[in-house]
């Protein structure tokens, strides 16, 4: 992918998940819920991935950016302002 978007900021990844193997798991899979964990699998160019997901272009000697303090520790809104430094 980044050979062939060389100029991207972003990138979107895969995670793949195990098959269901409860009632628990199944519920999980049947509600859609987890959807945007193999997102890129389904969308040529998603709007948004998981966080852990993403690889950002960037240096680590240039911190421009960079998650900001000021959203909760337990997630929420820091993926998206991430993406759109």
């Amino acid at each position: 992918a980044i050979q062939r978007y060389p100029q991207a900021c972003v990138f979107v990844g895969n995670t793949e998940l195990p098959v269901p193997c409860n009632a628990w798991t199944k519920m999980l899979r049947s509600c859609n819920i987890m959807f945007f964990y193999d997102i890129s699998k389904h969308v040529p160019f998603p709007p948004w991935g998981v966080t852990a997901n993403l690889l950002v272009r960037g240096s680590r000697h240039n911190n421009t950016i960079q998650f900001k303090g000021k959203y909760p520790k337990t997630g929420g809104g820091e993926d998206i302002d991430l993406c759109f430094q």
